[in-house]
């Protein structure tokens, strides 16, 4: 197996064990699209500590009102799921996506 790319900027855990994911499996030359999958892996680190946050401070406030973290959530599982959209439709797949081919194939219950 090839060694896959840093990223540019340093990453938390769950941050790289995306960009690892995304880089692994696509063939991404495009600088700009390097750069959204390193925003969409820092976005996935602070949706990390946005979860931890909310786990701790629960999904109201004491004034009745829903937590404000809760728009950040959204609007960064939001982003993170845009630029997986964007390199799935701009790149090709590292490995073949599918069935093998060969000379494979049913030929039929009856088939000897």
């Amino acid at each position: 197996m090839t060694e896959l790319p840093t990223p540019p900027r340093p990453l938390q855990e769950h941050g790289l064990a995306f960009w690892n994911r995304i880089i692994g499996e696509f063939e991404i030359t495009n600088p700009g699209d390097l750069e959204q999958i390193l925003l969409a892996s820092e976005t996935v680190d602070t949706l990390t500590s946005i979860a931890v946050r909310l786990a701790e401070d629960g999904l109201t406030l004491d004034n009745g009102k829903g937590n404000p973290l809760l728009r950040d959530q959204l609007g960064g599982r939001a982003f993170v799921a845009r630029v997986v959209q964007r390199i799935q439709a701009n790149s090709k797949p590292k490995r073949r996506v599918g069935r093998p081919g060969g000379d494979i194939y049913w030929a039929g219950p009856h088939a000897a």
